[in-house]
């Protein structure tokens, strides 16, 4: 199944007919981006071992996208009201020259400064403000053969779907800095990169694409995490998160599985961090918590089942990265 196409609904797309022999060089004049990877026995990066193709996708299916909120209406409005009150949270401004109330460690140090002949300072209020807007999220789907499974009765690839068409209603509604992606691939010489969402596109233009992406292909993680990382770099905020949805297993054609897939995915997210980029992981696949963990670390994942499983997790993490420090 790895040489499936979809030719109508992806853009400059070609006859991929890939072999076993995937270590030779495939000629084409197609438009792609040479990107990194790790190789963890040697200790050092491939130069530009992968072939990255970024695409737009061209198809839309509107009746997926009415239906996802006819059928979650319900679990929409709960999302709503849930991140309504994350973004009317306020956070607490100390030393200010007015406020709502005194701040005790400003008080003692006037107090201090007064007995010791110092001038005072007039900053001695606390103040709740609303935080700033100053956040980016890039929403990264795994859209490989994979997803074509079931989890808990659900299939994964509708998950995500579903996921991505609720929580973008709610960041549209937000003015969030937001994007959503996809990728699948075909060993290091054709990784798909797929913009169904860009930062700077309309949501209500996007939306409907959503609903057309089918599952294809294999799952290179590190390739897809390390550009999603260059399109984060251009965004102009400071507080900056990739959401990986996926089953959290490294496989491509070309043996990118096992410690080599691992370490490989381990080193981009370590060069996220480098950048300040953040990254955490949603996995509907119970398999997941052998791989999560290893790549991502305590705290930096969950695993989860079903669309409402995962919006829910969704809103506490954006709970907790839009007020992030």
């Amino acid at each position: 199944r790895v040489d499936d196409t979809t030719h109508s609904v992806y853009q400059a797309d070609f006859i991929e007919n890939t072999t076993v022999s995937e270590s030779k060089e495939i000629s084409t004049d197609n438009y792609y981006l040479p990107y990194d990877e790790w190789d963890y026995i040697k200790r050092e990066y491939k130069p530009g071992f992968c072939k990255l193709y970024p695409k737009n996708i061209l198809e839309n299916d509107v009746a997926y996208y009415k239906k996802t909120l006819k059928d979650n209406a319900s679990t929409l409005m709960g999302l709503r009201k849930m991140l309504t009150n994350v973004n009317n949270k306020f956070r607490q401004q100390r030393r200010q020259s007015q406020g709502e109330e005194f701040d005790l460690d400003a008080l003692i140090d006037l107090y201090v400064d007064i007995h010791t002949g110092h001038t005072p300072s007039e900053n001695i209020y606390l103040s709740k403000r609303k935080k700033e807007k100053d956040l980016s999220i890039l929403m990264l789907l795994d859209i490989s053969l994979s997803s074509d499974g079931y989890a808990a009765g659900n299939r994964v690839i509708d998950v995500e779907k579903q996921v991505s068409i609720l929580f973008g209603e709610i960041l549209n509604e937000f003015h969030v800095d937001f994007s959503i992606d996809c990728f699948y691939s075909k060993t290091r010489n054709y990784a798909t990169y797929l913009s169904l969402k860009d930062f700077d596109e309309d949501w209500n233009k996007a939306k409907f694409k959503i609903g057309a992406v089918q599952p294809e292909g294999y799952t290179r993680i590190g390739t897809a995490l390390r550009h999603s990382g260059a399109l984060m770099e251009k965004r102009n905020t400071s507080n900056k998160w990739i959401i990986l949805i996926s089953d959290g297993k490294p496989n491509d054609y070309d043996k990118y599985e096992g410690k080599y897939g691992i370490n490989d995915v381990k080193q981009a997210l370590r060069e996220l961090n480098e950048k300040n980029i953040n990254s955490y992981a949603l996995a509907i696949e119970a398999n997941a918590k052998y791989y999560l963990p290893q790549m991502f670390g305590v705290n930096h994942y969950e695993i989860l089942t079903t669309p409402v499983e995962l919006l829910q997790s969704l809103a506490k993490l954006y709970d907790r990265i839009k007020h992030k420090s």
